[in-house]
């Protein structure tokens, strides 16, 4: 088989960067009491929460529980609820998916929340794997129709396009292989064409590339100034495995172009910066500036990466890991020989220094998400405890993330 043609990225004007670092954070280790998954039966985890946005103080939560349990007392949410940061509460909203959500993003006049998955009704309406959500009545957006062959697995907004990721091929009757864009607030495709995807993925959490497989799928998407950045399981996206760089415009490749040499599961952009955590032989995470190829700081632990959350002053990330590995070392599966952090850890921004934050999260898998709210740190996952405490897959640090 002849070795495909690889687009050469193209140059495009900088992204100002500004001045990285923030108020110091003040996150307890503590925990708010609140409403959770369940423990699944049979199994040492609980039912995932594996998305999760924040408005007006209060979390809304997806994944693929069918309850909402505290202590003896027990709700039917099925994949979809919503639970107060300050109270732990849960509250009355209940949206009703008929499948599994991987990803909400917050509308941009805050009304409404953008969900992915792998559902086809919400509320008993027909949507197919990407719908618009009232925050207030739980209600399918009407006006907001796109039909998706597939599972939806990421989601971001910015400006006048709603970016989508995931495992498909086809979105609104179009061939759009695993990446698209249309319009939030009619679900309209948009005339936005990625570069081809070829075959080949990393298989498995270890992340073994593996080219003659079937194409890998987007687990996220961000966006800084008018380059789009995709991350997943792929090993060639335009000749790019794990992370690319899109132009907003063209649709083709621009620079940079990172090299992460493994799947990459989240993204996060914050104060004109990316974050990325992924997989692989022990886990890893980078800070990029969207303007230069090696990355400003880079992290490396002994499991998978699976989330980040950002603040002015910390990026948390969260992941199957025990211990963090020193950049010398070539251990990257149980390696006691570094500062122990449980599937939960927070660096500083600016340099990525390790921080005394250290709560613990039961389970070999535990958190799969993070969010940083305006006075707490949500973590979803599939955890039955957190420091040692019956929270099943949610739990809220109060405080300044």
């Amino acid at each position: 088989m002849a070795a495909p043609v690889c687009p050469t990225p193209v140059a495009v004007p900088t992204v100002d960067v500004p001045d990285p670092g923030g108020p110091g954070f003040n996150l307890s280790t503590a925990t708010t009491s609140s409403w959770g998954t369940s423990k699944i039966d049979g199994k040492s985890k609980a039912y995932k929460v594996a998305a999760i946005i924040e408005a007006n103080g209060i979390a809304y939560l997806g994944g693929d529980f069918k309850k909402m349990t505290r202590g003896g007392s027990s709700k039917t949410r099925n994949r979809l609820a919503a639970v107060n940061g300050a109270t732990g509460e849960i509250t009355s909203w209940n949206p009703n998916a008929s499948g599994k959500v991987h990803a909400m993003e917050l509308s941009a006049d805050g009304k409404n929340v953008f969900v992915g998955g792998d559902f086809s009704y919400i509320g008993g309406k027909y949507t197919s794997k990407l719908a618009k959500v009232n925050l207030a009545t739980g209600k399918v957006d009407p006006n907001f129709r796109v039909s998706v062959k597939g599972r939806v697995r990421a989601l971001t907004l910015h400006g006048e396009r709603l970016y989508v990721g995931g495992d498909f091929w086809t979105i609104g009757g179009q061939p759009r292989p695993k990446l698209a864009a249309v319009n939030p607030y009619t679900g309209a495709l948009l005339p936005w064409t990625p570069p081809t995807l070829g075959p080949g993925r990393h298989l498995g959490q270890t992340g073994i590339p593996t080219p003659d497989y079937e194409a890998g799928h987007v687990f996220a998407i961000e966006a800084i100034g008018n380059k789009v950045f995709a991350g997943g399981n792929f090993t060639n996206f335009g000749c790019q495995e794990g992370l690319v760089t899109i132009d907003a415009d063209t649709g083709g490749l621009v620079e940079p172009q990172y090299d992460p040499g493994r799947p990459i599961f989240d993204l996060e952009a914050f104060g004109g910066m990316l974050y990325a955590v992924g997989g692989g032989p022990g886990g890893r995470a980078y800070a990029y500036s969207p303007n230069d190829d090696d990355p400003v700081w880079r992290l490396k632990v002994d499991g998978d990466n699976m989330g980040v959350a950002v603040s002015a002053s910390t990026v948390y990330v969260a992941g199957h890991y025990d211990y963090v590995v020193s950049k010398d070392s070539s251990c990257y599966q149980f390696c006691p020989g570094g500062p122990r952090r449980h599937h939960l850890l927070a660096v500083n921004r600016a340099d990525g220094q390790l921080l005394a934050w250290n709560p613990d999260a039961n389970t070999s898998t535990g958190p799969y998400t993070a969010f940083v709210g305006q006075n707490a740190l949500y973590v979803g996952g599939e955890f039955t405890e957190i420091n040692f405490q019956k929270q099943p897959g949610f739990t809220i640090f109060p405080g300044t993330p």
